[in-house]
């Protein structure tokens, strides 16, 4: 969307919520697929209802055999309004949850 979010309909903002996921899930199953890697994604899911909206990453943490759960408050993170109030793409918004999941 290249307006603020002020100006998104209901329905836009569940589908930016959706894009978002997705594209988190994508990232951290193609990070996550290597056989050197200790950790195990078990889920990423949306949490709440806007503007409260989280995306939640569950990972396997095979370095300290530990379920290990965050969550990204997707409309709260300053770093995901980009410029002007116009709200980051969802494939940015999965990047950084990706290397914050990750520990990076």
């Amino acid at each position: 969307m290249t307006c603020p979010e002020e100006e998104w309909s209901p329905e836009q903002r569940a589908s930016y919520e959706r894009e978002c996921v997705r594209e988190a899930r994508d990232q951290l199953t193609r990070v996550l697929r290597s056989p050197r890697e200790q950790r195990e994604l078990k889920s990423v899911r949306l949490q709440g209802g806007y503007p409260e909206t989280a995306i939640v990453v569950a990972l396997w943490d095979g370095r300290f055999e530990k379920d290990v759960e965050r969550s990204y408050p997707i409309w709260a993170l300053e770093v995901f309004k980009g410029y002007r109030g116009v709200r980051e793409p969802p494939n940015q918004v999965g990047m950084l949850i990706t290397t914050w999941a990750l520990g990076g």
